[in-house]
This record gives structure tokens, C-alpha cells and sequence, in this order.
């Protein structure tokens, strides 16, 4: 905007003022709530109250369509469509008022300023030029006028163009003639500015006037799936509206922060609310975050609990189940041997280290018929003498012993047993390494300790000792991983306990790779998540009338990204640093090129920690293989029966259109 025009006009929705929703018509939305919680609106019919969002869109879109016949295209008002409401579903002029009246104040209430853009109109009135308002909007223009002064005092004198009140719309150009003459401006001397390509770029500058389009934000995928399945629910709209003016106004421009204040934020925000509201209520006065996915669990509740002032204090505490589940077994927790066992029995073939026994060590002790179990397993034998033999048990509980006593010292230090007004909090579990904790705390306090969880993982274990209270229960086994990456911490796992120089004991752990994570854009993650919780905690407040511990969009996003993740997403994710297969800067689900896309289809191994993301990071050749042996489990069977010349030895697969020698693979 330097060049040095007559005329400036702005377009006013989207363009200076958005909405806190994430649609227009989510304002529909949050009335249709008010509607049927407020008793001012007991009289309104129930069947308005049941289908209002569709009552007012579909009058609406009625009357335009009737303008655009038989009115050539002139604009309506909102008396039109209320008096169109009132007459079509029969209400008296008491209720069609209140409810017009309820759009106009929740219209009010739900508007903020675009500050890039109002700094730009601001700068062009500080030097003395001309300015104009110009936009398609239903409502008066006293309304729009009331709502751009309390944005901001200097919308006061700006002249305002509106289609309510000329009937004339930019959508149709009719408005750009109609303000040309008031104005007495020449196209060409005449810059318009707005975010509607059709009705304020191609329009505007197919009459010869200057147009800039502003680029507003677009929805990111998973927005668009839930939006396009739930518009009228006003959590969703709240939800999608909040991050979508945080990327507006702060990350515009960086993917990662709107990774978190658009996914994870929105999966995070219900539990972290929930659980702060359980602390209050449940007079707890500490919370100790388990590490690691406690980490941004914690950084989200000091935030929420700093803007709620509550008396809540939150500690981080290191641990894991590579560190407590061996030290916490003894012989006589008959019941905690007894859920030890089932774990091991998930990886049987890896007795050495599950036990953190030599391998050689771990022969001799075993009877004969599970020496090789790294090859054979047999669980149910296994579990039989696991739990009638002690042998593995107490030379387990021999190993431990220091370790039990630095984890012992480490946990008196760190826990704060002067009452029992204190809880631990965690992501997602079975709940056993909490058990396992119960019984290592149970050296010192003997109370039943109080654990939260996020979700729980379908295999959950009896509470020994304790209370745990779960936010939500994954019916899927591999979900719990997803949301361990988006709770990722800026350090390794831990691994055990030692004395320091100072006689203090504290926690060892695995060496991490923390420049990688941040070259990632770790921190940029962690500020749009802090920023989307303080966010949406105003909103909390602001809209009282809907719950916050509400998991209908964690629930709908966790699925999306477990099982129909877009490509951008899935770059995201996928190339967090994790380091599973020993590499260094190894991806927790890479790009997959051809060759691992063949090995997968005869083999199903990859390396990979998620192969939904690492499909979608992929080509479409790629993913046409992974999705061909998805749907043909013994494949490499078929093809030896149907392609295999016994004199040639050779094979060839013509799979999905793509020409593929396969015969190096077969017979290797």
C-alpha cells in the first residue's frame, strides 16, 4: 500500500475483524447452545431449539436465492431473515426478538481485531488519506459500526459502505459501481483490500481497480474433516476458531508452533482442564508430572493454573519403567509379581533384558525347555514356571537392591509425604509401572497414592495401593505411542539413580540428542502449545455455557492422525528425532523409497515406528505396494504358486500398473 492512491478501501469481515469460531455460521452454533441451556428461552419452540443452526442458515441461503431471481442480486437483511424465521416456523414478535437480538450480541461478542491490518488502515489515516469501509454483510450499520469502535476508536469517522443497507454487493460488483459514484473516484486511482478472491481481487480488478489480496489462514486438513462433519457443534467451532487466529495473528508462518496450537492443543487442553478442575476438587495440593510425557503436560498447567490462581504447586518428577518396574519386585507383593509376569510374557523372547540379566547368566538359571527363548516361545509354560519358581524372582530382587535404595532416597527427597493431599500425574498407561511406584513408595508411606492418567491403554492393571483416575480409554493399542510423540521431552529416558557430591540423589539418564529435537522445532511446538492453553482457557471463561473437558475432538483427531494422516501432518511427525534402531538422528516414521516398500510386501519389516505415517510421507508408488500387502497377507506365497517357472526360476508381478522383477527377492 505505498503507491499513492485517491481512494483506499477495506473489506471489514476477515479482513480487519474475525471471528472467535472458526466459521461464520458457528455463531449459529453457540446461539443454538445458549438457546437450549438459557431459561430466557424456555418459550421458544422445541423444534427451533433442536434444529435452529439449520433454521437460520437455510433461511438465509432461501432469501438470497429469491433475491438473486426476482431482486437482481440485491443483498438482505437480518430483519429479512428473522421476519422469514418468525413466519415459516410460526413465533410470535417477543421470541423472533429475542432471537435476533441474541445473533446481534453474540455477533459482539465473538469479534476481534486482525491487529496487521487495522495497523495498516491506521497508518494510511495517520498520513491523510482517504479510507472507506466496504462489505456484504447482513447486519445493520449501527451493529457493524458499535462493533469496529470498540475494536478500535478510529473507525469512528471512517466512512462504511454495507449491502444491508444499499442492497448492493461486492459478490455481484454492483456495490464497487454504487461506491464509485458516491465517492466520485476513477477505478484506476482506487486500491481495495480484502481476503474474498472472487468478491474483493477478481471483481475489484476486473473493473480496473488496484485489489490486494489478503491472505488469510485456511483450515488444515483434520480442521476441514471435522468441520465438514460437524459444523453446527459450537466446541468444534470454538476449538478450530482458536487456533485458527492464533496462526493468524502469531505463527503465520511457522509450521510447528501451529502443530501445537492446532493438534496438539486440541488433544491436550480437555485433560489438562479436567485435571487441574480433579486437583481443585479433590483438595490437592501437589502434582507430580512423571517423566517424560509429563513434561508438556506440566508446562500446560502451570500455565492454566498461573491464569486460573489457583493454590496448586507442580513438581517434575524422574522415573520410568526401565527404572522402577525391577527394583519395585519383592517376594512377598504376590499380586505385583503376578502383573510383572504378564508384561514379560509381551516379550518373551527378550528374557535377557527384560530381566536385565547376562544372557548366559539367565541360561543356566532357566530349565531346559526355555533356553531358547529367543527363538521359541512358550507363554503359557513360561508363566506357569515364572510363577511357581522363584529362582528368576529373587535373583532379580538381588540384583536390585542398591537400586531400590538410591530409587527409595531419590523418591523421599522429591515427594512431599507430610499430608496426603497429593497426586501423580501421567499420559497413557496400563497402570502398571504406577503399581510398581506404589510399592517403592510404600518404604516410607503406606497410604494409597492418587495417580492421573490421560488414557488408558487396553491392557490395564488392578490399582495395588492406589487410586487412578483416567480421562479416557483408548480402545486401540498403538495410540498411546502417538501420544507419547506429541508429548515429546528435551531429555533422554530414565535410566536409573545416584548419589551426587552432595550426598543428594539424583536421577541418570540416557544420553539425548536435544539440538536435534530443537533443529526439529521443538520450541516452536512448545510456545504454540503454551499459547493455544492460555487461549483457549479465555475461552473457557468466556463461554461458560459449554464444557471444556470436552473429548469429542481429541477423540476425532486422535483417530485421524492414528489412521488417515495427510501427508503435511505425517512430514511433521514422522521426522521427530527418535533413534529406536540405534542411529543417531534416526526419524520416528521416515520417507519410504521403493526398495522399502518391496521389502515390506514380502517380508512386512520396515523401520519404522508407524507405517500410517511413514505411507503418507511416501510416493504414490510406495503407498500403492504398502496398501496391496495390507490387503494380500500371504502374498509372497501367491506369487512363488502363480508366477514361478520351474525351469526358469523366474517371477515377474505386474502390481497396480507398476512392472516389478521380484524373482532376486523370492529366491534369495
Amino acid at each position: 500500500m505505498t503507491d499513492n492512491f485517491e481512494l483506499y478501501s477495506f473489506d471489514i469481515f476477515d479482513t480487519l475483524i474475525t471471528r472467535k469460531v472458526a466459521t461464520p455460521t458457528g455463531i449459529f452454533a453457540l446461539m443454538k447452545e445458549i438457546i437450549n441451556k438459557d431459561l430466557k428461552f424456555k418459550d421458544i419452540p422445541n423444534d427451533v431449539k433442536e434444529n435452529f443452526y439449520l433454521y437460520r442458515t437455510n433461511s438465509e441461503y432461501y432469501l438470497r436465492c429469491i433475491n438473486r431471481i426476482n431482486k437482481n442480486g440485491l443483498d438482505i437483511t437480518l430483519d429479512e431473515i428473522y421476519n422469514h424465521i418468525q413466519e415459516t416456523y410460526f413465533l410470535d414478535e417477543n421470541q423472533t426478538g429475542k432471537l435476533k437480538n441474541l445473533e446481534v450480541e453474540t455477533e459482539k461478542k465473538n469479534l476481534i481485531a486482525i491487529e496487521e491490518n487495522v495497523q495498516k488502515l491506521k497508518k494510511l489515516i495517520n498520513n491523510n488519506k482517504r479510507v472507506i469501509l466496504i462489505s456484504d454483510m447482513y447486519l445493520s450499520y449501527d451493529v457493524i459500526k458499535e462493533i469496529l469502535i470498540n475494536i478500535d476508536p478510529c473507525f469512528k469517522e471512517i466512512p462504511l459502505y454495507l449491502s444491508s443497507e444499499t442492497g448492493y454487493m461486492k459478490s455481484n460488483k454492483e456495490l464497487y459501481k454504487y461506491v464509485k459514484e458516491k465517492e466520485n473516484v476513477e477505478y484506476k486511482n482506487w486500491l481495495h483490500f480484502g481476503d474474498n478472491k472472487k468478491a474483493d481481487y477478481n471483481n475489484a480488478k476486473s473493473l480496473g481497480i488496484k485489489a490486494e489480496l489478503y491472505g488469510y489462514i485456511s483450515f488444515l486438513p483434520y480442521e476441514k474433516t471435522l468441520l465438514n462433519a460437524n459444523i453446527d457443534n459450537p466446541y468444534v467451532q470454538l476449538v478450530i476458531g482458536c487456533a485458527k487466529n492464533l496462526r493468524l495473528q502469531k505463527f503465520k508462518n511457522s509450521k510447528k508452533a501451529g502443530l501445537g496450537v492446532s493438534l496438539a492443543g486440541a488433544i491436550f487442553y480437555p485433560y489438562v482442564s479436567w485435571l487441574i478442575k480433579q486437583a481443585y476438587e479433590r483438595k490437592i495440593k501437589r502434582l507430580y508430572f512423571i517423566a517424560r510425557d509429563g513434561y508438556v503436560l506440566k508446562l500446560m498447567s502451570d500455565k492454566l493454573i498461573k491464569d486460573r490462581n489457583l493454590d496448586i504447586e507442580t513438581n517434575y518428577i524422574y522415573g520410568s519403567r526401565k527404572a522402577w518396574r525391577l527394583p519395585a519386585l519383592t517376594l512377598d507383593n504376590f499380586e505385583l509379581r503376578n502383573q510383572f509376569i504378564k508384561t514379560v510374557l509381551w516379550t518373551a523372547n527378550k528374557l535377557d533384558n527384560v530381566f536385565d540379566i547376562d544372557h548366559n547368566e539367565l541360561v543356566k538359571i532357566l530349565p531346559k525347555q526355555f533356553r531358547n527363548y529367543k527363538k521359541k516361545i512358550q507363554s503359557d509354560k513360561l508363566k506357569d514356571y515364572l510363577m511357581s519358581d522363584g529362582k528368576i524372582i529373587n535373583a532379580i530382587v538381588k540384583g536390585n537392591i542398591l537400586k531400590r535404595i538410591n530409587i527409595v532416597n531419590y523418591l523421599k527427597q522429591t515427594v512431599n509425604i507430610n499430608d496426603n493431599n497429593f497426586a501423580f500425574v501421567d499420559l497413557d498407561g496400563s497402570g502398571n509401572t504406577f503399581n510398581c511406584l506404589s510399592e517403592l513408595i510404600s518404604d516410607f508411606y503406606m497410604e494409597p497414592i492418587t495417580s492421573f492418567y490421560m488414557a488408558s491403554t487396553p491392557a490395564v492393571f488392578t490399582p495395588l495401593n492406589s487410586k487412578r483416575h483416567y480421562f479416557y480409554n483408548i480402545r486401540e493399542p498403538l495410540l498411546g505411542s502417538t501420544l507419547e510423540l506429541l508429548s515429546r521431552a528435551p531429555h533422554g529416558q530414565t535410566l536409573g539413580y545416584r548419589q551426587n557430591k552432595d550426598g543428594k540423589t539424583e536421577p541418570v539418564l540416557e544420553d539425548f540428542n536435544v539440538n536435534a529435537l530443537n533443529e526439529w522445532g521443538y520450541e516452536e511446538y512448545i510456545k504454540g502449545l503454551i499459547e493455544f492453553t492460555s487461549a483457549f482457557n479465555q475461552y473457557e471463561k468466556e463461554f461458560d455455557y459449554i464444557c471444556f473437558e470436552n473429548q469429542f475432538v481429541m477423540m476425532k483427531y486422535i483417530n485421524y492422525i492414528f489412521k488417515s494422516i495427510d501427508k503435511d501432518t505425517a512430514d511433521m511427525l514422522g521426522s521427530i528425532i527418535h533413534g529406536f534402531y540405534g542411529a543417531e538422528k534416526t526419524e520416528f516414521a521416515p520417507k519410504l523409497n521403493l526398495f522399502d516398500a518391496i521389502k515390506y510386501l514380502f517380508t512386512k519389516k520396515v523401520k519404522t515406528e508407524n507405517i500410517t505415517f511413514s505411507k503418507a510421507r511416501s510416493s504414490k508408488t510406495v503407498k500403492d505396494i504398502i496398501n496391496y500387502k495390507d490387503k494380500h497377507k500371504n502374498l509372497r506365497k501367491e506369487i512363488i504358486n502363480v508366477y514361478v517357472s520351474r525351469r526358469k526360476r523366474k517371477a515377474s508381478l505386474t502390481l497396480l500398473g507398476l512392472n516389478v522383477n521380484f524373482s532376486h527377492l523370492i529366491f534369495k
